[in-house]
């Protein structure tokens, strides 16, 4: 059976947040998004994540596909292929 999963956090919308905090929600983002590929038992590589803000780097980064849709110029500016690499210590 095909499962669909949508979870939409947004704190990078929220005006003035520091970008540390930025990061560290883009982290938790990123261990859902394995959490939930684990409880459907899929690999990382059967994700397909959509994401539009700082927030969604690292869940891009880990998914097989990300997809940076309306991406904010954060979004834009970052090369999601080096955050991969550096993301699996490859």
């Amino acid at each position: 059976m095909n499962h669909r999963i949508y979870v939409d956090l947004q704190p990078d919308d929220v005006f003035d947040i520091d970008s540390t905090f930025i990061q560290e929600v883009s982290v938790e983002i990123a261990r859902l998004a394995e959490l939930l590929a684990q409880a459907e038992n899929l690999t990382l590589d059967q994700v397909i994540a959509v994401g539009d803000g700082e927030n969604d780097l690292f869940m891009l980064a880990k998914a097989g596909l990300g997809i940076a849709f309306n991406a904010k110029p954060r979004v834009q500016e970052t090369d999601i292929q080096m955050m991969k690499l550096k993301t699996y210590n490859i």
